[in-house]
């Protein structure tokens, strides 16, 4: 399961990718066993930016189905509504941040597919 959490500022969206990978997707990370989904999101943003978010609104559940390094993978991707005033500032530098405009979705690779249409589609 991986929470994930939909960041607004100025008519932007903010995505996430592993530096050595082209993928983008909604920040957020894996719900470890044991912690709620909202806890898990609370805990990811604090781990890769250092801000303390609110979680707004639950916003959807989808089913994710991928292959990943050679192996299927099935993920439940639980997404959440999130507000902060903090800046950007990276904590994880294995990973990459960007603030991107909706055009800008279809000129980078944003998975899963489903989260895609629903963020251009919002």
């Amino acid at each position: 399961m991986r929470a994930c959490g939909l960041v607004r500022r100025d008519g932007r969206l903010l995505l996430q990718r592993k530096r050595h990978e082209a993928i983008w997707a909604l920040p957020g990370g894996r719900v470890e066993p044991g912690e709620t989904p909202e806890a898990a999101l609370l805990r990811e943003f604090q781990e890769e930016l250092g801000w303390q978010v609110s979680i707004a609104a639950r916003l959807w559940q989808i089913e994710n189905v991928f292959t990943h390094h050679g192996e299927d993978v099935r993920q439940t991707e639980i997404c959440f509504a999130v507000s902060c005033d903090a800046q950007l500032t990276v904590k994880d530098e294995t990973l990459e941040f960007r603030w991107i405009s909706p055009v800008e979705l279809h000129t980078l690779d944003v998975r899963p597919e489903e989260v895609r249409r629903r963020l251009a589609g919002s």
